[in-house]
């Protein structure tokens, strides 16, 4: 797996498809991190990216290699 990421935060973590997707690189032990404005099982940050300032969203995305939107 080279060059893949190894840090990922994925956007709409409590979603069908984001939770897939989150669910699969935590298994991987890649997920960093989980953002939804609804809780979930992988859904570390409960943020709404519509309305968040800059720093809220720096901060949701701090240290990882890849965000999945």
């Amino acid at each position: 797996m080279s060059g893949a990421a190894r840090r990922v935060v994925v956007t709409g973590a409590a979603g069908r498809l984001g939770g897939g997707v989150a669910h699969r690189l935590a298994r991987e032990g890649r997920l960093l991190g989980g953002v939804d404005i609804a809780p979930g099982e992988h859904v570390t940050r409960l943020l709404d990216l519509a309305r968040c300032s800059t720093d809220e969203l720096l901060d949701a995305f701090a240290g990882a290699d890849a965000v999945v939107h």
